[in-house]
């Protein structure tokens, strides 16, 4: 049967209505901010809403290869799902003898658009300047660049104007739309006249319009390393050296003026102002018997960047054609290699220090400067704060950020560079300079670096961040952000990639590694969330965890998981399953649990959500936070036992001690079931699996609160073991039920969880799984004392 394929990337659709589409084939799009896939398409803040028309239509023609044509629903727009429908129909009916046919709303806005044909990949960057609001400047530029035959058409629908995917910032005023349609049409004509259509679409130059910020030019800069997807950019005239150190094959194209968020500065609006920027460049080069024309990509922030865990390399990469269907590798981690720097003996080395990211949230707290600097003396270094001299910080010197070619002359005589998410922080590892980077505000997986020997992300995680907000903290009110690390660690991060001058004594060099305790007992005493559970009434818990296992298969444990005996003494139920005790060895069990095909569904997005409500725990994003906070201490605990190495952290959750290890220098991943692997990654961004990678040797394995939710314990020890190198420790924490807290409180004890808890052991059967697994046991630790149920071991590989 012939079908026709349609594209829709509006959210909450699952399927078209209408009587005409059952020969229809309807793939529904994404706007993904942490996934690709055929489907999930890359959030890019810098792309526009003809670049995701035009993806459609790659990724329709690419899986679909529909002989009947394409649609695609205009990704601008919300509509209701019958105009939606009524889009399509008018397509469908009207699209005869036609290559192309514009579909619009009683308003006049673009609704649909068919095509007859595909496209190739080259012919994504010409298509995406498709304005997905003007159907006669759309229907024009498919004429000007494939020479189609193409007309509009009207329907009777209303598209609402309701943003669908996050188009803001002037996206909708009509003259910026379209610019870049029109302006495709006048550069495609002589082209077209002179070699034909796909001569002319090769042909014709594509355009960057990057103006600002000087971070965000860095980044595209660096994606044209990568991928020369341009041949020209427009840009602010003092961030043009960027682009000629970065890539100097690029035709600049320069602007003179102010810089928004400078001074107070602020257009009422970005794209409208970019086209003022090209016109401006257009009359310059003009003046210079320079021509200057092409298909001009607007790159400015139409969307919210804190939403996407993308990079923004890897945005603008694709705003600019790239294809992103799996995720690319834009920035190898072997490009920003680290130089050596000529050391004179006896010297202090210089460390650039940048506090001023430019907004307040994006600042380092005022409040923290001068312990940093001082820290940063006793540790052997010379502190040069890039900026305005600061009344009352002492200790240090000034430089003034004037130009970048001031500021690559201060880097090539500087040791290393502390600096919050900006550019200064950027083009210092871009030219292989040691970096350790503070967040605040904003999210680490925008803009940072793949860690390596020469950069360090710190980030305090907060239930807020990235907050979204530039001013003010969303917590206090107050204009201080409270995500960034303290100045203890910091130095301590920094000592990691760049070793103290050789004239500082080691107790000084090292004084800020030790002060990591302090850190630990400062996050300790401020924690923003609850310590311990909430008390939430028993029949309110009950019933909330009733809903989650009610979707839920069940199986039967007809023997002990241990000891394989099959006399059990029943002990009650809890949450609607039965709990035996095994009167040969013990061990409390689930003697009945949610069958092991159905785990996943458990441990989806609403175990970290509804479970951990029902529970009275905090739920995401909180839960990361608390973990990322509590986490200090384990990392302190672990280090103790392995200082560094590879590490592994199983049963991860959201990645906060993966983050944490990696962070105070292990080679750090982590293990978990697929979805909260994903989690993890976007939360963290560290590495997280969801199956133990082959033939790895860890120094360390960590498995807090994880090995009561093990299927099969003794097997899963077993392979934990055979991945461990010899001398590497394993690392357990969980609870016990030959205590003191579990014999008073019996089942109501808040650990007994038979949903997740199968097996509820006593100490005696972790220490003879461990062993079995081939392991020396070589310290117990009770956290909470030694009534209290939770207790930690510590077993090696021989």
């Amino acid at each position: 049967m012939k079908q026709i394929a349609i594209g829709i990337a509006a959210p909450g659709f699952t399927a078209f209505a209408g009587p005409a589409l059952h020969e229809a084939r309807c793939v529904n799009f994404r706007i993904a901010p942490h996934r690709l896939s055929a489907v999930d398409m890359m959030d890019s803040l810098f792309s526009s809403p003809g670049r995701y028309i035009a993806e459609m239509l790659r990724r329709l023609v690419r899986h679909e290869r529909s002989p009947e044509g394409y649609i695609v629903v205009n990704p601008r727009f919300a509509p209701a799902r019958n105009a939606a429908a009524l889009a399509v129909d008018a397509a469908r009916a009207h699209r005869s003898g036609l290559d192309a046919l514009v579909v619009h709303d009683r308003h006049g806005r673009v609704a649909a658009t068919y095509f007859r044909h595909g496209i190739q990949d080259a012919d994504v960057p010409t298509l995406s300047a498709l304005s997905a609001l003007d159907a006669s400047a759309d229907c024009a530029l498919l004429q000007a660049a494939f020479g189609w035959k193409t007309a509009t058409v009207g329907c009777d629908a209303d598209f609402g104007g309701v943003d669908a995917n996050g188009f803001l910032l002037g996206s909708f005023d009509h003259v910026s739309a379209t610019f870049p349609a029109v302006m495709a049409v006048e550069a495609l004509g002589e082209l077209v006249r002179a070699h034909g259509h796909a001569e002319a679409r090769r042909r014709v130059r594509q355009v960057a319009v990057l103006p600002f910020h000087a971070g965000d030019v860095l980044f595209l800069c660096q994606a044209l390393q990568a991928d020369p997807l341009a041949s020209a950019i427009v840009v602010l005239r003092e961030y043009a050296s960027i682009v000629r150190d970065v890539v100097p094959w690029l035709e600049v194209f320069e602007v003179d003026a102010p810089t928004p968020g400078r001074d107070g500065y602020q257009p009422p609006n970005e794209q409208l102002l970019l086209v003022e920027f090209v016109k401006q460049a257009r009359a310059q080069a003009a003046r210079k018997n320079v021509r200057l024309d092409g298909i001009f990509h607007l790159m400015r922030s139409v969307r919210d960047y804190a939403r996407t865990s993308f990079h923004l390399r890897q945005g603008a990469w694709f705003a600019l054609g790239g294809d992103a269907e799996q995720e690319a590798d834009i920035w190898p981690q072997w490009r920003a290699q680290p130089r050596h720097l000529r050391c004179t003996p006896g010297r202090r080395e210089r460390v650039v220090v940048h506090f001023d990211g430019g907004w307040s949230l994006k600042s380092f707290p005022p409040s923290y400067r001068q312990s940093l600097v001082s820290l940063l003396r006793d540790a052997g270094f010379r502190p040069t704060v890039l900026g305005k001299p600061e009344p009352g910080l002492v200790g240090c010197g000034f430089e003034p950020f004037t130009s970048v070619a001031k500021l690559r002359e201060l880097l090539s005589d500087s040791a290393a560079v502390i600096g919050v998410d900006s550019f200064p922080a950027h083009y210092a590892v871009h030219h292989g300079v040691p970096t350790v980077y503070l967040f605040g505000s904003t999210h680490p997986r925008n803009s940072e670096y793949p860690a390596s020997q020469l950069t360090v992300t710190l980030q305090h995680i907060q239930p807020c961040v990235p907050c979204g907000h530039p001013t003010t903290c969303k917590l206090d009110q107050s204009g201080t952000c409270r995500a960034f690390s303290s100045p203890h660690e910091i130095v301590a991060a920094l000592l990691r990639i760049c070793p103290a001058p050789a004239n500082v004594s080691v107790p000084h060099a090292v004084a800020a590694e030790h002060q990591l305790q302090v850190a630990i007992e400062h996050a300790r005493a401020h924690i923003p969330f609850p310590p311990s559970p909430r008390i939430l009434p028993p029949e309110a818990r009950e019933e909330m965890v009733n809903s989650l296992r009610s979707r839920l298969r069940t199986e039967p444990v007809s023997q002990c998981p241990l000891c394989a005996a099959r006399d059990p003494a029943m002990l009650g139920s809890k949450h609607g399953l039965p709990i035996a005790e095994c009167t040969r060895c013990g061990l409390w069990y689930a003697a009945e649990r949610i069958h092991e095909e159905d785990v996943p569904k458990l441990y989806d997005g609403s175990y970290w959500t509804r479970m951990m409500d029902a529970h009275g725990y905090p739920t995401a994003p909180e839960r990361y936070a608390f973990d990322y906070a509590h986490a200090l201490e384990r990392v302190a605990f672990c280090q103790s036992y392995v200082p560094g190495g590879k590490a592994m952290d199983v049963g991860c959750g959201h990645g906060a001690l993966v983050r944490r290890l990696a962070e105070h220098g292990y080679d750090a991943i982590g293990l978990d079931m697929p979805e909260t692997a994903r989690e993890a990654r976007r939360s963290s961004g560290v590495r997280v699996f969801s199956s133990l990678p082959e033939g790895a040797g860890f120094d360390l394995i960590t498995g807090f609160d994880v090995v009561e939710h093990f299927y099969h314990p003794r097997e899963e020890l077993q392979r934990l073991a055979s991945a461990l190198k010899p001398g590497g420790a394993l690392i357990v924490e969980t609870f016990r039920t030959d205590c003191a807290d579990v014999r008073t409180q019996r089942l109501q004890h808040e650990d007994i969880k038979p949903m997740e808890h199968l097996h509820m052991y006593q100490e005696a059967h972790v220490r003879q799984l461990v062993e079995a697994a081939g392991l020396r046991i070589e310290a117990v630790h009770y956290p909470e004392g030694e009534s209290r149920a939770r207790f930690r071991l510590v077993a090696r590989k021989p």
